[in-house]
């Protein structure tokens, strides 16, 4: 019942959440149709600029200059000014043409231009005296070194996304690769589950972790209450094309923290059909079992349980063009999708190991703390047993009462390992989920768009419950976050001279927290019982002699007060 009416609890909490986000969308989209402009500070585009000039060095005023990605159908035309100067700005990334057409001189096309995310790409165009039917074809050869911008940058290209080995899958391991970098000294295993909430510490040129930015396609990524640059939605490896990670002298229009700025481009459509699939694994059967675990005292069948670990990372993409023969983009040149799904289901274990009661004890017998004892056992005395005493004279056992058994029974597990050591490593179920659908459209060969939504949702159960400070596995925490990102992008280029960038982003990542019983409670519950009060923990009345009970690194003490009073105000404090 208990397990039923937490399930029911969490989906009422995730059906409000999908509801109340789905109107505020709604709300903003609306709201967008009446904004003209907006100051664009998206990185996930790049800009071409350039001069054009003849072969004796003069500039060429009012010259046409058309820059196209023949993969995307993208079509930008502009104009130089009076100074020969041009600028296509705000384009996205790949592989581009160049055209310049003026009146007296041939026409000259310029190819092979790779933009990354963020660059400003200079193009100078040196045209020929001659007719415009003639043609004049360059490839290559233009300056890959960083003229325009004194920000220090580096870019992670799709090609070092897509060979390099990364545990766990988690993109933010590459940020490792700029200089400037250097990886947080606690990044653990964990760490590497970046599908499993945790987030990659990383620290730029000595700055704090939380001070560096994370965008994806130009929207806000960051949780601002976390102490990391991310938090919110993890993109998969497969639909990252490229990111730029800017760690010094980046402009005041992109800033918004004092690191580093990290911002990701995802993959779109093309002309052509692409995709893929793809599956990680990581398995125990491949692994040596963990040292801490081993040192089980003759288990059952006589070997060391095997510390469980399992991943398993899995998914595909698919984009193209989006076109119905002999009716809509038939030319494959208007609309382009990108789809992404993933899965991830991670089975690990951490070693939980420590001292608990015997069942003696639980049942308040406490003569094996006694010397003077037949079941007297050293050990315990070694590891800090203390018999109760009744003015002066010690006992060896007080009754339990029935509060204080629920207790035991709920919160301390029973002995697996010796006659008062606990091990457990008991295998904990995270599981994630991500979809991401991103539309690309080119309206004209003036204006264009695209939107992305991408839905992840990730539910852990932590052993032992979060923030409970508990030494023991009896006590779990259902964890769920089902983030969620919107991007709509979309770039008008009203006149040759004046460009038009509107960006709207809007990033949700609520937290839902339940606690339960673990694997290790003996009563596999943990609700408190009906009558339970603090007067009323153990025996006794007032007056009379109680005993109270403190468990602290396996350490038990066992003290008789006189009054219970007493008790009650160092419960209280």
């Amino acid at each position: 019942m208990q397990k039923a009416s937490l399930n029911s609890q969490l989906e009422r909490r995730c059906g409000f959440f999908r509801e109340g986000f789905f109107a505020r969308v709604s709300l903003m989209l609306l709201a967008s149709l009446f904004l003209v402009a907006l100051a664009g500070r998206a990185q996930d585009t790049a800009t071409i600029v350039g001069t054009v000039t003849d072969t004796s060095g003069a500039v060429v005023p009012n010259c046409t200059v058309t820059v196209s990605n023949p993969d995307r159908g993208f079509v930008r035309v502009v104009q130089s000014n009076s100074a020969g100067e041009y600028a296509a700005a705000r384009i996205p990334i790949g592989n581009y043409v160049i055209t310049a057409e003026m009146t007296g001189f041939q026409k000259l096309v310029h190819s092979g231009i790779s933009l990354n995310a963020g660059q400003e790409q200079r193009v100078d165009l040196t045209l020929t005296v001659g007719q415009v039917a003639q043609q004049i074809s360059v490839s290559g050869n233009v300056t890959k070194v960083e003229t325009e911008s004194a920000t220090l940058s580096s870019v992670i290209t799709s090609k070092q996304i897509q060979n390099l080995t990364l545990n766990g899958l988690n993109f933010g391991a590459l940020t490792f690769l700029v200089p400037g970098a250097a990886q947080d000294n606690g990044y653990s295993e964990a760490q590497q589950l970046g599908h499993a909430g945790a987030e990659v510490g990383v620290s730029f040129n000595g700055n704090r972790e939380e001070y560096s930015q994370l965008e994806l396609d130009g929207g806000n990524n960051a949780q601002e209450s976390s102490t990391s640059m991310g938090g919110a939605v993890t993109p998969a490896i497969d639909m990252i094309a490229e990111f730029r990670i800017s760690t010094s002298n980046y402009g005041a229009d992109v800033g918004q923290h004092a690191g580093a700025l990290v911002e990701i481009a995802t993959k779109g459509g093309t002309k052509q059909f692409h995709g893929d699939a793809y599956e990680f694994v990581r398995n125990d059967a491949m692994d040596a079992n963990d040292w801490f675990a081993n040192q089980q005292i003759a288990p059952p069948g006589g070997n060391a349980p095997k510390t469980p670990l399992k991943w398993n990372i899995f998914g595909y993409t698919i984009g193209g063009p989006f076109y119905i023969p002999h009716h809509y983009n038939t030319d494959k040149s208007k609309t382009f999708f990108f789809w992404s799904q993933e899965w991830a289901r991670y089975r690990q274990a951490s070693v939980v190991s420590g001292n608990v009661p015997t069942p003696q004890m639980r049942q308040g017998d406490f003569s094996q703390c006694d010397p003077s004892s037949g079941s007297y056992v050293p050990l315990l005395v070694e590891q800090g047993c203390v018999l109760p005493s009744v003015n002066g004279a010690p006992v060896d056992s007080v009754s339990v009462h029935p509060n204080g058994a629920a207790w035991l029974n709920g919160f301390v597990p029973l002995p697996n390992n010796g006659i008062d050591g606990y091990i457990a490593a008991h295998s904990v179920p995270t599981n994630f989920s991500q979809k991401s659908i991103r539309v690309d459209q080119n309206i004209n060969d003036k204006m264009s768009l695209f939107v992305r939504f991408t839905n992840d949702e990730w539910a852990k159960t932590v052993v032992p419950a979060l923030w409970s400070g508990s030494s023991y596995d009896s006590t779990q925490s259902i964890y769920e976050v089902p983030a969620r990102q919107t991007v709509l992008h979309i770039n008008n280029n009203l006149k040759p001279t004046l460009l038009n960038e509107f960006i709207m982003s809007y990033t949700d990542t609520p937290h839902f927290i339940a606690v339960q019983a673990g694997p290790g409670s003996p009563a596999h519950s943990v609700d408190k019982p009906l009558d339970l009060g603090r007067l009323h923990f153990l025996p006794g009345q007032r007056g009379q002699p109680t005993a109270s009970v403190n468990f602290s690194r396996g350490r038990y003490a066992f003290q008789l007060h006189r009054e219970q009073r007493k008790l009650s105000r160092r419960l209280r404090r």
